[in-house]
């Protein structure tokens, strides 16, 4: 193969090394803990619904490990954004319903193992099908927006805890199995961790927002200004700016369970009209927009978050 069909087939491939390291080491890091789900299978004597369910999981952290390794295919981009319009959020709060009274209900029985799968289940779904049931909307209100911002904190800082849980009971079944107690260090631990990563979640919502209306700011300033031709380098780079703050996740660093500021559509939209206004050299926009009200209910709803500090 010369090394121009290597350069063509590699501009195809969907399946290219992100160049993010965070992702890079997130995608490495599930792939190591997708290897217990087997050697539980086949090691352990349990029951077969429990090595069914630890095989379940281990696919789930090799597809999640895959995504955050690999570029994401444009097949998977139109699908994520055909489920976004027609999956509705009733069946996620449904499911994580259904598994919580399932957890419940193993728990009070005494089936600690049972109860800890579902606890790895229940947080698992809570954060990988919580930004496929957002909606991509277009334009949104500033309650819409408001509860959107405060689903993505309050499900992801949720998300921990489930997972501590789950982390502590089927530890607990195992070393309670061996006719010992667990250590008063091992549970404290598990909880410092949580707390301090419910503290992160609210402190990245705090930084992007802030962000967010500072982008926002700039942008209609740099609106204002556009007087000459020269100016508008500096009114692309400010709408560059926005733009990628309005990408990006508001509770963590990872896009493949992150929720962006705003829906793609709207982002979309709003982006394309700053465009057509520096094309067209129209400073001073137009009050009845929907474009310029949404900009007007981002920064609204983000200064609720602004902490300089943060």
């Amino acid at each position: 193969m010369t090394a121009l069909a290597r350069m063509k087939w590699a501009g195809r491939s969907s399946f290219r090394l992100r160049g993010t390291r965070r992702e890079r080491t997130a995608g490495t890091a599930l792939y190591f803990v997708s290897v217990a789900g087997p050697l539980s299978a086949i090691y352990s004597h349990g029951e077969p619904l429990l090595r069914v369910m630890d095989c379940i999981g281990s696919v789930i952290f090799v597809a999640q490990g895959t995504v955050l390794l690999f570029t994401v295919p444009a097949w998977w981009t139109a699908t994520t954004r055909r489920l976004n319009d027609r999956l509705p959020g009733w069946v996620y709060i449904a499911f994580i319903l259904a598994v919580g009274v399932c957890l419940i209900l193993t728990g009070a029985a005494g089936q600690r193992y049972y109860a800890g799968t579902l606890a790895f289940g229940l947080a698992l779904t809570m954060r990988s099908a919580a930004s496929l049931t957002e909606p991509n909307m277009t334009v949104v209100t500033e309650r819409q927006l408001l509860w959107r911002l405060r689903r993505a904190g309050l499900i992801h800082a949720g998300f921990m805890p489930v997972f501590a849980f789950g982390v502590m009971v089927i530890t607990g079944a195992i070393v309670h199995a061996t006719g010992q107690h667990v250590p008063f260090t091992w549970p404290a631990g598990v909880i410092v961790a949580t707390a301090a990563f419910i503290f992160k979640v609210h402190q990245r919502m705090r930084k992007v927002c802030t962000l967010t209306v500072d982008r926002v700011t700039q942008v209609q300033a740099t609106l204002a200004a556009l007087d000459s031709p020269a100016s508008v380098p500096a009114a692309r780079k400010a709408v560059k700016d926005l733009e990628a703050a309005l990408r990006t996740p508001v509770q963590t660093g990872y896009h493949l369970w992150g929720t962006p500021v705003v829906p793609a559509g709207l982002r979309e939209g709003i982006i394309e009209w700053l465009d057509k206004r520096l094309t067209d050299q129209q400073p001073v926009p137009d009050s009845q927009d929907v474009e310029y009200q949404s900009l007007v209910t981002i920064a609204s709803v983000c200064r609720r978050w602004v902490d300089i500090a943060a």
